[in-house]
């Protein structure tokens, strides 16, 4: 299941004077400014702090987030870089905080795919560290967005998606499952486990005809419908 993306390390850097001086203006004295290499500088050096386990790199992306609250590639930017960090275990306010940017990044720009599927990501990942099944329901939402925006995009990329999606109605049939002791054969199956339980079947099975690499590194257990 491909739910973790590594982001290349950023080189330390010292910002420009300029932009240094800058950053003790007042933020609405910024925002009538264009700093777009101020936002950019601020975001590097909040990602570069992440990436090496320093939460002081969320101050940089609160700046930078309120110097361009419009862009909606920097929430993203900003959602996967939190994404990645909260996947590392005792770091799961990452997950929240980068839940918060994927849905701004998706308020400014309803079309974007990959914000739609890395949120069902973060999600998945929420809903497995909490143990709260109401993120399991809310990932599949944002899976079947993305899928609604998933025209031309690489078969790779959509091999991922639908591996995705199965493996969230695997949760969802787990969690009926669990629910009711007579999810054992298909007679005693009620007509929403089954659609739940056939639907997790299809999608993972998309998942693995659109690439057959994948067959070396995911397994799949298939059950009698």
């Amino acid at each position: 299941m491909a739910k973790t993306e590594h982001i290349k390390e950023t080189s330390s850097f010292e910002l420009p004077l300029q932009e240094k001086e800058n950053l003790g203006a007042p933020i609405e004295d910024l925002k009538n400014k264009d700093y777009s290499a101020l936002t950019t500088a601020l975001f590097q050096k909040g990602e570069f702090r992440l990436l090496h386990g320093d939460k002081g790199g969320l101050a940089y992306f609160d700046m930078a987030a309120k110097l361009d609250p419009s862009n909606s590639e920097l929430f993203l930017k900003q959602g996967l870089s939190l994404f990645e960090f909260g996947s590392h275990d005792g770091n799961e306010e990452g997950l929240t905080l980068a839940s918060k940017r994927f849905k701004r990044a998706t308020t400014l720009n309803p079309t974007c795919f990959e914000a739609w599927h890395l949120w069902g990501n973060t999600l998945f990942f929420l809903g497995n560290r909490k143990k709260e099944p109401s993120y399991f329901a809310n990932a599949l939402k944002k899976y079947e967005k993305a899928i609604s925006l998933s025209d031309g995009q690489p078969s790779d990329v959509l091999a991922d998606l639908f591996w995705d999606f199965g493996d969230i109605w695997g949760k969802l049939a787990h969690k009926s499952q669990k629910r009711s002791p007579t999810f054992t054969t298909r007679s005693k199956l009620t007509k929403e486990q089954r659609l739940t339980k056939k639907t997790f079947l299809l999608n993972s099975g998309l998942a693995l005809e659109m690439s057959p690499c994948l067959w070396g590194q995911k397994q799949m257990t298939i059950v009698s419908m």
